[in-house]
């Protein structure tokens, strides 16, 4: 009975390791990357402004970067064995982040700046027990013949539409 429950508890411990690894294999080459995400509550029909900011190691060259807007309902009826969970994408929108100044040197600080726009018919984001609704950033940063590195915002869209400023 022991040695059934090590095994598993060094099994569970190997699949989460696992699932961070590539996110370490890219942050070893790639270095810590700053994310600034202004606003993190925008209003519907906002534009969201982000900008990513990498010291890649001596060497490293990067690939381009982009961010995946996505707004998605996920629902749970029922409950014990006939519960059911069902996710329904709302929205997905991709962009692709230009690289802020000068030509790319392998091994220079990057950085690369943009903006996407939330839907003027987004819904606001909430979260209940058996209904959320959310809405997420996913940022990637190509590096080519490795791991690319990845990162998930979470933003908090609000009920309200305001006119965005121009």
């Amino acid at each position: 009975m022991l040695f059934g429950a090590l095994f598993l508890a060094i099994a569970a411990a190997g699949l989460i390791r696992g699932f961070r690894l590539p996110r370490r294999v890219a942050e070893r080459r790639l270095g810590k990357v700053q994310i600034t995400v202004d606003p993190l509550q925008p209003y519907r029909g906002d534009w969201v402004r982000i900008q990513l900011q990498a010291n890649p190691g001596p060497g490293v060259q990067t690939g381009r970067a982009k961010v995946t807007l996505r707004g998605q309902e996920r629902t749970v009826r029922g409950t014990g064995k006939n519960r059911r969970t069902a996710c329904h994408p709302l929205h997905e929108s991709t962009v692709v982040l230009p690289t802020v100044g000068s030509a790319r040197v392998p091994g220079s600080a990057q950085s690369w700046a943009g903006q996407i726009r939330i839907p003027h018919d987004a819904g606001p984001s909430f979260w209940e027990t058996n209904n959320h609704l959310t809405w997420t950033l996913d940022v990637r940063i190509e590096l080519p013949g490795t791991i690319d590195w990845t990162d998930t915002v979470t933003l908090g869209v609000l009920p309200g539409w305001v006119q965005p400023s121009l």
